[in-house]
């Protein structure tokens, strides 16, 4: 149907073209972003999020994963914040994409409790980080933009302080190597082991640093 100068646009045509000038300004387009979910789900052989929403607009937006049932992936709902990640100098395929590869982890580890201060939040998140770093080695993709971003964030009760993050991320990068280049079995399994023992390594200052935040 032809659009006639004196129509008004709908909330949608608004919603719509004001989406694709931001996501413009992050050099993705939405297909690009789908995509960069998709392949981070893979890594995982988890299915597409039951729902995907983009945040960036809102006051109060962020990028994380609610897991409502945790005996299912099938019903979770992934967030992304364009604006926050930018401010993280996350502003690439790559790097949105590795940011997903975290947050797809929440989901693939939601069932699980890690051992730890605070129900193992903090090894969590660092194992999340781990397998991001995994995944860029596998698929060639750099953590250079990750490790610096969240290397630098202020750690919290939730998150462990950023310098142990880009620690993680490094880890998982170079486990991952070390398979390839050693003819293993690149998968998950072998990431959580290596990341064992990367937890074990660094428990004693994981515990230190995450009672300060309790």
């Amino acid at each position: 149907m032809p659009n006639f100068p004196w129509e008004r646009p709908t909330m949608d045509d608004f919603l719509r073209e004001a989406e694709q000038k931001f996501s413009n300004l992050f050099n993705l387009d939405i297909a690009q972003i789908t995509d960069a979910i998709q392949s981070a789900c893979a890594f995982f052989g988890l299915s597409y999020p039951n729902m995907v929403l983009n945040l960036s607009r809102q006051p109060k937006g962020g990028t994380m994963v609610y897991n409502l049932d945790p005996n299912t992936d099938a019903d979770d709902i992934l967030c992304y914040d364009l604006n926050q990640l930018m401010a993280l100098g996350i502003n690439n395929k790559d790097s949105f994409s590795l940011i997903m590869t975290h947050e797809c982890a929440h989901r693939y580890f939601q069932s699980y409790t890690f051992p730890g201060l605070n129900n193992g939040q903090w090894e969590q998140e660092l194992a999340c980080d781990f397998c991001m770093g995994a995944r860029a080695a596998l698929e060639h993709m750099s953590i250079e933009k990750v490790v610096r971003g969240l290397g630098g964030t202020q750690g919290a009760d939730t998150h462990p302080d950023g310098d142990l993050r880009a620690e993680a991320i490094t880890g998982g990068y170079n486990v991952m190597l070390y398979l390839l280049q050693n003819n293993m079995t690149p998968s998950v399994e072998n990431c959580i082991r290596g990341f064992n023992d990367f937890r074990a390594t660094y428990e004693p200052t994981i515990f230190a640093r995450e009672q300060r935040y309790i």
